[in-house]
Protein backbone atom coordinates (compact mmCIF):
# COMPACT_ATOMS: atom_id res chain seq x y z
CA UNK A 1 0.00 0.00 0.00
CA UNK A 2 1.32 3.22 -1.30
CA UNK A 3 1.29 6.01 1.89
CA UNK A 4 -0.93 8.62 2.58
CA UNK A 5 -3.31 6.16 0.89
CA UNK A 6 -2.22 7.52 -2.41
CA UNK A 7 -5.63 5.81 -3.92
CA UNK A 8 -8.57 8.08 -3.06
CA UNK A 9 -9.60 11.40 -2.62
CA UNK A 10 -7.47 14.69 -2.61
CA UNK A 11 -7.91 15.13 1.36
CA UNK A 12 -6.72 11.33 1.12
CA UNK A 13 -3.60 12.41 -0.08
CA UNK A 14 -3.08 15.48 1.63
CA UNK A 15 -0.54 15.62 5.10
CA UNK A 16 -3.51 16.31 7.91
CA UNK A 17 -1.67 19.31 8.95
CA UNK A 18 -2.10 20.68 5.49
CA UNK A 19 -5.84 19.96 5.03
CA UNK A 20 -6.56 23.26 7.57
CA UNK A 21 -5.86 26.60 6.02
CA UNK A 22 -3.30 28.79 7.26
CA UNK A 23 -3.56 32.50 8.16
CA UNK A 24 -2.51 34.24 4.91
CA UNK A 25 -0.87 37.40 4.56
CA UNK A 26 -0.93 39.79 1.60
CA UNK A 27 3.46 39.84 1.03
CA UNK A 28 3.73 36.45 -1.45
CA UNK A 29 7.32 35.92 0.38
CA UNK A 30 9.12 36.33 3.82
CA UNK A 31 12.99 36.15 4.76
CA UNK A 32 13.95 33.97 7.15
CA UNK A 33 17.46 33.98 8.51
CA UNK A 34 18.03 35.68 4.51
CA UNK A 35 16.24 32.85 3.08
CA UNK A 36 12.85 33.82 0.83
CA UNK A 37 10.38 31.56 1.91
CA UNK A 38 7.09 32.23 -0.37
CA UNK A 39 3.77 32.45 1.44
CA UNK A 40 1.69 29.69 -0.35
CA UNK A 41 -0.81 26.93 0.74
CA UNK A 42 -0.91 23.65 -0.94
CA UNK A 43 -3.44 24.69 -3.50
CA UNK A 44 -1.86 27.92 -4.66
CA UNK A 45 1.63 26.04 -4.97
CA UNK A 46 -0.31 22.99 -7.43
CA UNK A 47 -2.17 26.39 -8.76
CA UNK A 48 1.37 27.77 -9.67
CA UNK A 49 2.89 24.57 -11.14
CA UNK A 50 -0.52 23.94 -13.20
CA UNK A 51 -0.07 27.53 -14.50
CA UNK A 52 3.83 27.16 -15.41
CA UNK A 53 3.21 23.66 -17.34
CA UNK A 54 -0.12 25.13 -19.70
CA UNK A 55 1.80 28.19 -20.30
CA UNK A 56 5.17 26.31 -20.65
CA UNK A 57 6.81 28.25 -17.98
CA UNK A 58 9.79 26.55 -16.63
CA UNK A 59 9.40 26.28 -12.54
CA UNK A 60 12.15 25.07 -10.19
CA UNK A 61 10.66 24.32 -6.31
CA UNK A 62 12.75 23.89 -3.35
CA UNK A 63 11.56 23.00 0.22
CA UNK A 64 13.52 24.01 3.46
CA UNK A 65 13.90 23.11 6.67
CA UNK A 66 15.54 24.13 10.02
CA UNK A 67 19.09 21.89 9.47
CA UNK A 68 18.63 22.95 4.73
CA UNK A 69 18.43 26.55 6.18
CA UNK A 70 21.47 25.73 8.89
CA UNK A 71 23.70 24.31 6.07
CA UNK A 72 22.73 27.29 3.43
CA UNK A 73 25.34 29.23 5.86
CA UNK A 74 28.26 27.52 5.16
CA UNK A 75 27.55 25.82 1.80
CA UNK A 76 27.26 28.09 -0.92
CA UNK A 77 25.94 26.30 -3.71
CA UNK A 78 22.96 25.24 -2.03
CA UNK A 79 22.63 28.71 -0.51
CA UNK A 80 22.25 30.07 -4.29
CA UNK A 81 20.06 27.00 -5.63
CA UNK A 82 17.33 27.36 -3.25
CA UNK A 83 17.59 31.33 -3.19
CA UNK A 84 17.51 31.30 -7.10
CA UNK A 85 14.61 28.99 -7.11
CA UNK A 86 10.82 30.13 -8.41
CA UNK A 87 8.99 28.72 -5.07
CA UNK A 88 10.49 27.88 -2.17
CA UNK A 89 7.91 26.30 0.41
CA UNK A 90 7.95 25.92 4.60
CA UNK A 91 8.55 21.82 5.01
CA UNK A 92 9.56 21.69 8.59
CA UNK A 93 8.35 22.85 11.66
CA UNK A 94 11.11 24.92 12.34
CA UNK A 95 10.63 27.21 9.38
CA UNK A 96 7.54 27.68 10.89
CA UNK A 97 8.44 28.62 14.24
CA UNK A 98 11.24 30.68 13.79
CA UNK A 99 9.05 33.26 10.86
CA UNK A 100 7.26 33.20 14.08
CA UNK A 101 10.14 34.19 16.56
CA UNK A 102 11.12 37.03 14.00
CA UNK A 103 7.83 38.81 13.69
CA UNK A 104 7.47 37.46 10.20
CA UNK A 105 4.02 36.36 9.01
CA UNK A 106 4.16 32.70 9.30
CA UNK A 107 3.66 30.41 6.18
CA UNK A 108 1.31 27.68 5.43
CA UNK A 109 3.50 24.05 5.79
CA UNK A 110 3.97 22.53 2.78
CA UNK A 111 5.76 19.59 2.96
CA UNK A 112 7.88 17.83 -0.28
CA UNK A 113 6.49 14.72 0.12
CA UNK A 114 2.75 16.01 0.11
CA UNK A 115 3.25 18.06 -2.69
CA UNK A 116 4.83 15.53 -5.00
CA UNK A 117 1.65 13.11 -4.76
CA UNK A 118 -0.35 15.93 -4.98
CA UNK A 119 1.30 16.68 -8.01
CA UNK A 120 1.32 12.89 -9.14
CA UNK A 121 -2.51 12.78 -9.01
CA UNK A 122 -2.56 15.83 -10.94
CA UNK A 123 0.06 14.87 -13.66
CA UNK A 124 -2.09 11.40 -14.01
CA UNK A 125 -5.19 13.51 -14.64
CA UNK A 126 -3.99 15.66 -16.63
CA UNK A 127 -1.94 13.29 -19.16
CA UNK A 128 1.28 15.33 -18.18
CA UNK A 129 4.74 12.70 -18.07
CA UNK A 130 6.92 12.17 -15.73
CA UNK A 131 10.18 11.12 -14.77
CA UNK A 132 11.54 10.15 -11.42
CA UNK A 133 15.43 10.59 -11.00
CA UNK A 134 17.20 9.54 -7.94
CA UNK A 135 17.69 6.79 -4.82
CA UNK A 136 18.67 3.18 -5.62
CA UNK A 137 17.69 1.07 -8.70
CA UNK A 138 15.03 -1.14 -6.23
CA UNK A 139 13.66 1.44 -4.87
CA UNK A 140 13.20 3.90 -7.54
CA UNK A 141 11.67 0.93 -9.93
CA UNK A 142 9.23 0.00 -6.42
CA UNK A 143 8.25 3.48 -6.89
CA UNK A 144 7.55 3.76 -10.60
CA UNK A 145 5.39 0.15 -10.03
CA UNK A 146 3.68 1.99 -7.38
CA UNK A 147 2.64 4.94 -8.82
CA UNK A 148 1.43 3.28 -12.28
CA UNK A 149 -0.90 0.76 -10.18
CA UNK A 150 -2.25 3.89 -8.31
CA UNK A 151 -2.90 5.73 -11.29
CA UNK A 152 -3.21 3.93 -14.41
CA UNK A 153 -3.66 7.22 -16.68
CA UNK A 154 -0.35 8.03 -15.61
CA UNK A 155 2.23 8.81 -18.58
CA UNK A 156 5.99 8.02 -16.75
CA UNK A 157 8.18 9.65 -18.98
CA UNK A 158 11.06 7.39 -17.67
CA UNK A 159 13.39 6.67 -14.28
CA UNK A 160 17.14 6.68 -13.34
CA UNK A 161 18.45 5.91 -10.10
CA UNK A 162 20.22 8.81 -8.54
CA UNK A 163 24.06 6.79 -8.40
CA UNK A 164 25.71 8.14 -11.31
CA UNK A 165 28.76 10.15 -12.21
CA UNK A 166 28.34 10.88 -16.21
CA UNK A 167 25.29 13.98 -15.38
CA UNK A 168 25.37 14.96 -18.80
CA UNK A 169 24.15 11.78 -19.97
CA UNK A 170 21.72 11.71 -17.42
CA UNK A 171 20.38 15.02 -18.34
CA UNK A 172 20.00 13.68 -22.28
CA UNK A 173 17.87 10.81 -21.04
CA UNK A 174 15.67 13.18 -19.06
CA UNK A 175 15.50 15.86 -21.52
CA UNK A 176 14.97 13.49 -24.65
CA UNK A 177 12.06 12.00 -22.51
CA UNK A 178 10.40 15.14 -22.64
CA UNK A 179 8.93 15.13 -18.89
CA UNK A 180 6.42 17.86 -17.29
CA UNK A 181 7.39 16.72 -14.11
CA UNK A 182 10.53 15.87 -12.74
CA UNK A 183 10.66 14.72 -9.59
CA UNK A 184 14.68 14.35 -8.07
CA UNK A 185 15.46 12.52 -4.64
CA UNK A 186 19.05 12.95 -4.21
CA UNK A 187 19.02 14.33 -0.70
CA UNK A 188 20.39 17.87 0.17
CA UNK A 189 22.32 19.77 -1.35
CA UNK A 190 23.09 17.22 -4.48
CA UNK A 191 19.22 16.98 -5.67
CA UNK A 192 19.00 21.54 -4.88
CA UNK A 193 22.51 21.83 -6.86
CA UNK A 194 22.12 19.51 -9.58
CA UNK A 195 18.35 20.95 -10.83
CA UNK A 196 20.17 24.24 -10.42
CA UNK A 197 22.94 23.78 -12.46
CA UNK A 198 20.74 22.04 -15.11
CA UNK A 199 17.33 23.68 -14.85
CA UNK A 200 17.48 24.75 -18.70
CA UNK A 201 19.16 21.83 -20.19
CA UNK A 202 16.40 19.62 -18.64
CA UNK A 203 13.24 21.71 -20.21
CA UNK A 204 10.82 20.39 -17.84
CA UNK A 205 8.01 22.24 -16.75
CA UNK A 206 8.40 21.39 -12.92
CA UNK A 207 11.53 20.37 -11.12
CA UNK A 208 11.83 20.05 -7.43
CA UNK A 209 13.86 18.14 -5.21
CA UNK A 210 12.31 15.35 -3.02
CA UNK A 211 14.53 14.06 -0.58
CA UNK A 212 13.78 10.24 1.11
CA UNK A 213 10.20 10.19 -0.54
CA UNK A 214 10.71 7.55 -3.14
CA UNK A 215 11.67 5.62 0.12
CA UNK A 216 8.72 6.22 2.18
CA UNK A 217 6.30 5.43 -1.17
CA UNK A 218 8.11 2.36 -1.81
CA UNK A 219 8.12 1.27 2.25
CA UNK A 220 11.54 1.03 2.33
CA UNK A 221 11.29 4.00 5.58
CA UNK A 222 8.36 4.74 7.32
CA UNK A 223 6.64 8.32 7.21
CA UNK A 224 6.53 10.91 9.89
CA UNK A 225 3.40 10.14 12.36
CA UNK A 226 0.92 13.07 12.01
CA UNK A 227 1.15 13.48 16.21
CA UNK A 228 5.15 14.09 15.93
CA UNK A 229 4.96 16.51 12.87
CA UNK A 230 2.23 18.53 14.32
CA UNK A 231 4.93 18.93 17.57
CA UNK A 232 7.92 20.29 14.55
CA UNK A 233 9.16 16.62 16.12
CA UNK A 234 10.00 14.78 12.42
CA UNK A 235 14.05 14.34 12.91
CA UNK A 236 13.72 12.97 15.80
CA UNK A 237 11.44 10.24 14.08
CA UNK A 238 14.42 10.12 11.27
CA UNK A 239 16.68 10.10 14.00
CA UNK A 240 15.10 6.72 15.32
CA UNK A 241 14.99 4.89 12.21
CA UNK A 242 19.23 5.86 11.56
CA UNK A 243 20.75 6.88 14.52
CA UNK A 244 24.42 6.33 13.55
CA UNK A 245 24.07 8.56 10.51
CA UNK A 246 22.00 11.02 11.09
CA UNK A 247 22.77 11.80 14.68
CA UNK A 248 25.58 14.48 14.32
CA UNK A 249 23.17 15.93 11.49
CA UNK A 250 20.58 16.64 13.38
CA UNK A 251 22.13 18.18 17.12
CA UNK A 252 24.90 20.11 14.65
CA UNK A 253 22.05 21.64 12.24
CA UNK A 254 19.19 21.71 14.08
CA UNK A 255 21.67 23.20 16.93
CA UNK A 256 23.07 25.82 14.92
CA UNK A 257 19.86 26.98 13.26
CA UNK A 258 18.46 27.57 17.25
CA UNK A 259 21.42 29.28 18.05
CA UNK A 260 21.00 31.55 14.61
CA UNK A 261 17.10 32.28 15.20
CA UNK A 262 17.71 33.64 19.05
CA UNK A 263 20.60 35.75 17.59
CA UNK A 264 18.57 37.33 14.88
CA UNK A 265 15.84 37.86 17.19
CA UNK A 266 18.09 39.75 19.28
CA UNK A 267 19.50 41.56 16.83
CA UNK A 268 22.62 39.97 16.90
CA UNK A 269 22.93 37.99 13.36
CA UNK A 270 23.74 38.79 10.29
CA UNK A 271 21.76 37.08 7.71
CA UNK A 272 23.51 34.71 4.74
CA UNK A 273 24.61 36.55 1.89
CA UNK A 274 26.26 34.46 -1.21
Amino acid sequence: EIPLRLVGSEMCIRDRRETITPRMATASRISVLGCPVDVLDMDATVQRVRQAIETRVSLRHSCVSAAKLNRMHHDSALRQAVRSSDIISADGAGVLWAAKMLGQVVPPRVTGIALFLQLVRLAANSGWPIFLLGDREPVVAAVANKLRHAYPTLQLAGYHHGFFDDEQAVVAQIRDAKPALLFVAMGTPRQEVFLHAHQSALQAGFSMGVGGSFSVVANVARRTPPALGDLGLEWLHRLAQDPSRLMRRNVVEHGGFISKVVRARLGLYTSMHD
